[in-house]
């Protein structure tokens, strides 16, 4: 009897993993193979659940995810992430989790048509109660406004008169602009511009014969004629509608253009640019301070096995599509500085992974070959062992000019 109790507590366990989230939830689960395209390159506000089955207090935050999902529907993407696929370790590693659940909202980079940086991709940690409401609350406060206000028919006549551009007009009687409005506006950022009138601008109102307020109006790309949005005023109609008259999405990679070759060879780090662009970049930065000194042939020679290390550790990355962006610096030239301040040991070569949106490190303090490290990068993929934050800007060392013999 108790063997049944047990049996029935574990399939009871068992389908309450497998049913976390189902293709009924308004919820995305993420992998590898969608996580650039629905995550890290959405044009929508994504709300981020990292998770494992097993966990007490996933299980717990569920059903108020999903209602927070149902409240988010077409304002923000919901997602999740089973962080115990092995697949899916990776994305895990990468975004610094080290504990379940963590919520993560995701809000997009935001480029209109012309091109014009309006808003900067930033990702933010919620650390609020695990209840709908609250979470709700705050990624609804994410979804920055971007749409253009439109307060004469002087302004009017210059955004209508743009034809490049389709165009969409909202008029509406509310102070704030709607939250369903703002989403639209991220999510079609790059296919359309979108402004807003008020009300109280009549005259703008009378010229386009509006009567109820909310009311959308589209502008073709190379006409200056409304065409009147009948609708209803819910996500899906006017995405529709959007839909009909917007460009199609474009992807940067061309559909049939081959990928770029995988090449092998592990950059130096030579200045303070290309330091910043490698830990602040999409991925983990992971570092190798080298002693390199060109004059001396042991030197030469070490370094030539030390980089064998390195291409082969870039290699298996790459084969796994694993997360890291691996690079060099030489510490006797450039290095002294960036060693102190990551606290690395003082022989060289050393070895840490830096990423940049979380201000977190780690140094590896065991031995430098392909197990000792492939480990560490294991161990830090997984979320396993401490990571440390830092506060002062990643610098390498000024290399001071020789001075001059006088005449």
């Amino acid at each position: 009897m108790k063997f049944t109790k047990i049996f029935g507590s574990l399939v009871a366990l068992t389908t309450s993993a497998l049913a976390f989230y189902t293709k009924e939830d308004p919820i995305l689960e993420i992998n590898p193979n969608n996580w650039q395209k629905e995550v890290i390159k959405s044009d929508q506000v994504v709300l981020a659940e990292f998770y494992a089955p097993w966990c007490g207090h996933c299980r717990n935050l569920a059903p108020q995810y999903k209602k927070a999902a149902e409240k988010l529907r077409g304002l923000a993407k919901v997602v999740a992430v089973n962080c115990d696929e092995d697949a899916n370790k990776p994305i895990c590693g990468q975004m610094g989790i080290q504990g379940f659940p963590t919520v993560k909202v995701f809000h997009p980079l935001s480029v209109d048509p012309t091109g014009n940086v309006r808003t900067k991709q930033t990702i933010t940690d919620y650390q609020g109660p695990r209840s709908a409401k609250p979470i709700v609350d705050f990624v609804l406060g994410k979804v920055i406004d971007v749409v253009k206000k439109i307060r004469s028919a002087e302004e009017m006549d210059t955004f209508i008169n743009d034809t490049t551009f389709t165009r969409a007009i909202l008029f509406t009687n509310k102070m704030k602009t709607p939250v369903l409005f703002q989403s639209l506006a991220l999510q079609y950022s790059k296919r359309i511009l979108l402004g807003e009138v008020k009300d109280s601008v009549s005259d703008v109102v009378a010229k386009y014969n509006i009567e109820k307020f909310p009311s959308v109006v589209v502008f073709n790309k190379d006409t200056t004629e409304p065409i009147v949005y009948d609708g209803v005023m819910k996500h899906q109609g006017i995405s529709e509608f959007f839909d009909k008259y917007a460009p199609p999405a474009t992807e940067k990679i061309v559909l049939g253009e081959k990928p770029k070759p995988f090449d092998p060879k592990v950059a130096e780090i030579t200045n303070d640019e290309e330091l910043k662009k490698c830990i602040e970049g999409f991925g983990t930065c992971a570092i190798a301070v080298l002693a390199y000194e060109e004059e001396f042939e042991e030197s030469v020679k070490q370094h030539e096995e030390e980089m064998k290390i390195l291409e082969t550790l870039k290699k298996n990355n790459h084969e796994k599509n694993g997360p890291f962006k691996f690079a060099w610096i030489n510490g006797v030239v450039r290095g002294k500085q960036f060693a102190r301040d990551f606290d690395l040991p003082d022989m060289f070569p050393s070895f840490l992974i830096i990423n940049g949106k979380q201000k977190i490190f780690r140094v590896d303090r065991g031995a430098f070959d392909v197990e000792g490290i492939t480990d560490f990068l294991k161990q830090v993929r997984n979320g396993r062992g401490r990571n440390f934050s830092y506060t002062k800007e990643p610098v390498l060392d000024i290399k001071k000019e020789a001075k001059k013999d006088e005449l």
